[in-house]
C-alpha cells in the first residue's frame, strides 16, 4: 500500500458506535498524519501474531492529549515490526508534546530523533531508547530512555531516563515545572523566583517506579542538575533581586537546593547564598530556607533593607534602618529566612551584620563615631542584640545592644561607656570655652 492517511482512519473510527476502551481512547486522540510505503507481511498461516510484519513510514502524525497521555505534533519516522517487538526510528522537526496534567504549555523542540525499540511479552511491555537528540529554542539535549510497562496485576510501570541538556534558557524554566505535583502557590513563588539565566550544563534522571514518582520517600531517582550562569533570581517578592548570578541548581525526588557562589544584590557582593527545601511537595506549607552571606557598603545594606516591604504582622525592621543617621564604610551581613511556599510574605528572618573601620554620623552636626567595629544581630521586629565599639568624642566607646520585649518587642535599649576627650569635645561642639579644657573624663548612659 502506498499511503494511508490516519485522518481517514479516525473519521472511520469515530463513527463505530461501540463501548471500548481502545475505540474511546483512539477517537479521543484523533490521529491525524499519513503512513506511507506501508507493507504487510504474512510468514505462516497467520494464526500467530508473530507470523505478522509490518514496515512504514510515518509522516507528520499528531494526536490530542488524553487523559494522562500526552498528545504531540510532528511526529515522523520509520517504522517497522515483527510479531511481538518492533522499532522506530523517530526523525521530527517542529516537534511538540501536550500534557496539560502535567505542564501548563506546550513542550516545542525544532528536532527530536531516536533510535526506539520495543517487546510485548504476556506480563509487560518495554520501550528502549538510544541515541536521543532534542534541538529547542530553550536548549539542546541528549540521552536514553527504559520505559516497562504492566499487562498484568502486580507489574509496576518502571522507567529510567537519563538525559544531558546545555544552552538553556533560564527565563523559559516555569515552563517545566510539574504542575501536578507541587502545590498552586508554590508554583507562583518559582516562577517569580527564578527570573532569568543561562544554563550551562544540566542532567535529568528519572528511575524507579512511576507508581512512586516524584520518590519523596526515596523509593527511586527524580533528579534535575544545572549549572546557571548570569542569572536573576527573586525568592521574595519586593527585594532587590540577585543578579550576575552564577547557580547550581539541584532538584532531587522532592527537595530542592541551590547555591549561588557568584551574584550581586543592588551594589552588595555575593559571598555565599543557599536556597533549600526539604519537601515542596508538603501539601500542609512547604518551607524554602533562604542562607546567605553579602559583602558590601554599609549605605547600600542599609538601602536594601529600608526598601524592603515589612511583614504586615511585624513592627518591621524598617525604622531602625530609618533612624536619620548616615553611614559609611564596608560590612557584611548575614542573613537566613524561612520562607513559606504558600505564603512568601509571611517569612521569617534571623540575621547579623558585622561592621570594620565604619563611620556613623548622627543629626546633631559634627557629632560623629569612627572606626566602628562589631556586630549586631536582628530578626524581623529589630535588633536582637549586639557589641559595637569605636573611637566617640575623641576616646574609646563601647556599646552594647538588647532588644526589649513586653509581649511584642517594645524596642531596643543601647548600654554604653567610654572616655572623652576635651579636644573631642571642642573638635565637635567647636563651641570657643572647650578650647580652654585639657584631659579627658569617663561617660557611662543608656537610651531606650
Amino acid at each position: 500500500m502506498k499511503q494511508l492517511s490516519l485522518d481517514d482512519l479516525s473519521g472511520f473510527i469515530g463513527g463505530i458506535d461501540a463501548e471500548n476502551k481502545l475505540l474511546t481512547a483512539l477517537k479521543m486522540m484523533r490521529p491525524q498524519g499519513q503512513l506511507q510505503s506501508l507493507v504487510i507481511k504474512v510468514d505462516g498461516s497467520g494464526a500467530r501474531v508473530d507470523d505478522y510484519a509490518f514496515e512504514a513510514k510515518i509522516d507528520g502524525l499528531r494526536t490530542e492529549p488524553y487523559a494522562k497521555v500526552p498528545g504531540f505534533v510532528g511526529v515522523s519516522g520509520k517504522l517497522s515490526t515483527q510479531g511481538r517487538r518492533g522499532t522506530f526510528l523517530l526523525d521530527a522537526q517542529d516537534f511538540k508534546v501536550t500534557a496539560p496534567h502535567v505542564f501548563r504549555t506546550p513542550i516545542d523542540a525544532n528536532s527530536v530523533s531516536a533510535a526506539l525499540s520495543w517487546a510485548v511479552d504476556e506480563n509487560e511491555w518495554q520501550v528502549h531508547g538510544e541515541g536521543m537528540r532534542v534541538v529547542a529554542g530553550d536548549g539542546r539535549g541528549t540521552g536514553t530512555l527504559e520505559l516497562r510497562g504492566p499487562l498484568k496485576r502486580g507489574v509496576k510501570p518502571y522507567m529510567n531516563l537519563r538525559v544531558s541538556f546545555s544552552d538553556g534558557n533560564g527565563g523559559h524554566a516555569s515552563r517545566y515545572f510539574p504542575i501536578n505535583l507541587m502545590p498552586e502557590k508554590l508554583i507562583a513563588w518559582l516562577d517569580h523566583s527564578i527570573v532569568s539565566g543561562h544554563v550551562t550544563s544540566g542532567r535529568l534522571i528519572i528511575d524507579g517506579d512511576l507508581e512512586n514518582f516524584p520518590f519523596s520517600d526515596g523509593e527511586g531517582i527524580f533528579e534535575v542538575r544545572a549549572h546557571v550562569q548570569q542569572g536573576t533570581f527573586n525568592y521574595l517578592p519586593g527585594w532587590v533581586p540577585l543578579t550576575e548570578g552564577e547557580a547550581h541548581l539541584l532538584f532531587r525526588n522532592s527537595g530542592m537546593l541551590i547555591t549561588h557562589h557568584q551574584g550581586a544584590i543592588g551594589s552588595l557582593k555575593v559571598g555565599r547564598v543557599v536556597v533549600s527545601a526539604d519537601d515542596l511537595r508538603r501539601p500542609s506549607n512547604p518551607l524554602v530556607k533562604v542562607d546567605g552571606v553579602l559583602e558590601g557598603p554599609i549605605s547600600e545594606a542599609r538601602r536594601i533593607l529600608r526598601e524592603a516591604p515589612a511583614p504586615e504582622d511585624s513592627h518591621g525592621w524598617t525604622g531602625y534602618v530609618n533612624m536619620g543617621i548616615d553611614t559609611s564604610g564596608h560590612g557584611v551581613l548575614k542573613l537566613k529566612l524561612a520562607i513559606p511556599g504558600l505564603d512568601p510574605r509571611a517569612f521569617d528572618m534571623r540575621g547579623e551584620y558585622i561592621v570594620s573601620d565604619a563611620t556613623v554620623r548622627f543629626r546633631i552636626p559634627g557629632l560623629s563615631a569612627d572606626e566602628v567595629r562589631g556586630h549586631v544581630k536582628f530578626d524581623r521586629e529589630g535588633p536582637t542584640q549586639g557589641t559595637l565599639e569605636g573611637r566617640f568624642l575623641g576616646g574609646d566607646a563601647f556599646v552594647t545592644i538588647a532588644g526589649q520585649r513586653a509581649g511584642e518587642r517594645a524596642g531596643i535599649m543601647l548600654s554604653g561607656h567610654g572616655t572623652f576627650t576635651a579636644a573631642g569635645l571642642f573638635e565637635t561642639l567647636r563651641w570657643s570655652p572647650l578650647r580652654y579644657l585639657e584631659g579627658d573624663a569617663p561617660w557611662i548612659g543608656t537610651m531606650h
